[in-house]
C-alpha cells in the first residue's frame, strides 16, 4: 500500500498546502495520485502530525510505525490498535484459515463420508 496526496486531503480537508509541499520534498506539481514517502510522513511535525501518523499507521501498519521514534511509536501504535509485540507483517495473514492436512492415501469419498457422519 501507499499513501497518496488524495488520501491525506480526503482524510484531512484542512491540511495546509505548505505542509504538503514539504511532505513532497518541495514539489508543487503534485496531484491526488502522487504517493507521499512514509519517511517524510514519519518526520513530519506540522499541525496534523499526530493525526496523520495514526492515519498512516492504520493503513500501513508496522512498516510505518517502525520508522517513528520509540516514544512516538508507542503512542501511535496504541491509537492505531497495533500490538507492540506483534511480529507479523500484516494483520490479515493472522486471520488466514488453514485447511486440515489430508493423508495421501485418503480417498475423497472417505472425506465426504466423514463430513456427513459428523453432521449427523
Amino acid at each position: 500500500m501507499s499513501i497518496t496526496v488524495g488520501d491525506i486531503y480526503g482524510q484531512f480537508p484542512g491540511f495546509n498546502p505548505k505542509d504538503m509541499i514539504a511532505l513532497m520534498n518541495g514539489r508543487t506539481d503534485f496531484d491526488g495520485s502522487d504517493t507521499v514517502s512514509l519517511s517524510n510522513i514519519a518526520s513530519y511535525n506540522g499541525s496534523f502530525a499526530s493525526e496523520l501518523s495514526v492515519f498512516v499507521a492504520e493503513k500501513e501498519g508496522k512498516s510505518f510505525t517502525n520508522m517513528l521514534p520509540k516514544n512516538q511509536r508507542i503512542t501511535v501504535n496504541a491509537a492505531a490498535g497495533i500490538s507492540e509485540t506483534d511480529n507479523s507483517k500484516d494483520k490479515k495473514t493472522d486471520k488466514a484459515v488453514s485447511t486440515p492436512e489430508i493423508p495421501m492415501d485418503t480417498s475423497i469419498f472417505d472425506i465426504a463420508g466423514n463430513e456427513t457422519r459428523k453432521m449427523v
